[in-house]
């Protein structure tokens, strides 16, 4: 494959998560004109975040496992082209049921797309996967602190369709051009996925760790999306709360940006065990369990612990590629379904736990849940689950 070619399949995946980010995040902004257009209540509303998620779940699980039997750039186009419709329905739904029908297809579009878009990458720039990895995530980053932007200026000269219709017109010189540029994976690419090929994967100790570790972390980013506004408003003023969240995620852009730039130097373990004991102190703090801070401090642990949660999921997604990069679109599959059940199931945890006791408490659990993360990767660089392209 030529190098003009890698480079263009490279810059494709990029503009993709790109684009999805900014759908992604634009939905919170938008939520009350969907009720205002349909004349539907928070209760139907609520039903947008969750339309499409068991749809992208079985679409990355299920895209993995038949990657190796089908061409890969099948997934890339089908996801793109697909998803380009999907927006397309969503912009001009007539109706709520309709609109929750374009999210569900489009959510499923994105799954296929996504279960080959890390393993044709991890293929193509094997010899600087974790970098290139990184800088995949950091790209989502930077759409989905661009997507709330978008909607306000949308909202502002029109309608909340207009939005959509941008995504359309984004997506579309995209479709056109993983339609048109060739594929071909160097080496021996994905292996058939068999169950001999699942004994595998369920023998390395290094996808076992990867799939724990990136369950908890995934559970650690869902609470603290769904939460953080709601805790931080028992110390601060609700606009203020909800800037602190917006910085949280903002920290992600120049986060990863470092994380590209040094993975690859100094290894994908020794990364993310500095990045949990980094971010584990400051959880702790943020959520009461270190001394008395006012407002701004809490503020300033909660955010500055956005830093080192921006990695590991990248991070890890890449270390489990390295341990098994013949059967690298199952692994892909299976470190999203872990981060999406884990960020599933951590936001009812806390929810419980607040109505029990209090919102502060409910947090503690997010600590609880890093010092897990901390425990299973130092427990992973310690027994020597080194992957090949990076030892440690």
């Amino acid at each position: 494959m030529s190098e003009s070619n890698r480079r263009t399949w490279g810059v494709l995946a990029v503009a993709f998560i790109v684009i999805e980010g900014l759908g992604q995040q634009m939905r919170g902004p938008l939520l009350a004109e969907f009720g205002e257009t349909f004349g539907v209540g928070s209760a139907l509303l609520g039903l947008v975040a969750p339309a499409g998620t068991v749809g992208f779940v079985l679409a990355v699980l299920g895209g993995g496992v038949l990657l190796g039997r089908n061409e890969p750039k099948h997934f890339l186009l089908t996801g793109s082209a697909v998803m380009a419709l999907a927006l397309l329905v969503v912009g001009l739904a007539p109706t709520f049921l309709v609109l929750l029908g374009g999210f569900t297809v489009r959510a499923l579009a994105t799954g296929t797309f996504r279960a080959a878009d890390k393993p044709v990458l991890s293929h193509l720039f094997a010899e600087r996967r974790g970098r290139v990895l990184n800088l995949y995530e950091l790209a989502w980053s930077v759409g989905a602190a661009a997507g709330p932007v978008l909607a306000t200026v949308v909202l502002a000269v029109g309608s909340w369709r207009l939005a959509y219709g941008v995504l359309v017109l984004l997506l579309l010189p995209v479709v056109v051009m993983v339609w048109r540029t060739p594929l071909s994976i160097p080496g021996s690419g994905e292996k058939p996925f068999t169950l001999a090929g699942l004994r595998t994967l369920a023998g390395r100790p290094a996808v076992v760790g990867m799939t724990v570790a990136l369950a908890t972390s995934g559970g650690i980013e869902g609470a603290v999306f769904l939460w953080l506004p709601t805790y931080l408003r028992t110390i601060v003023d609700p606009a203020t709360a909800n800037l602190a969240l917006s910085a949280y995620i903002l920290t992600y852009v120049p986060a990863r940006a470092v994380y590209t730039l040094v993975v690859d130097r100094v290894g994908y373990l020794n990364l993310l065990v500095v990045a949990a004991a980094g971010l584990l102190p400051l959880f702790a703090a943020a959520f009461g369990l270190v001394g008395s801070l006012t407002g701004l401090e809490v503020i300033a642990a909660a955010v500055a612990a956005g830093f080192f949660v921006a990695g590991l999921f990248p991070t890890l997604a890449a270390y489990g590629v390295a341990a098994a990069p013949e059967y690298s679109g199952p692994v892909n599959g299976l470190s999203l379904a872990a981060s999406y059940a884990g960020g599933t199931v951590s936001p009812v945890v806390v929810g419980v736990v607040t109505a029990q006791y209090s919102i502060r408490t409910g947090m503690q659990t997010v600590v609880v849940l890093a010092a897990v993360f901390l425990a299973v990767v130092v427990g992973l660089r310690v027994s020597g689950a080194t992957v090949r392209g990076a030892t440690v």
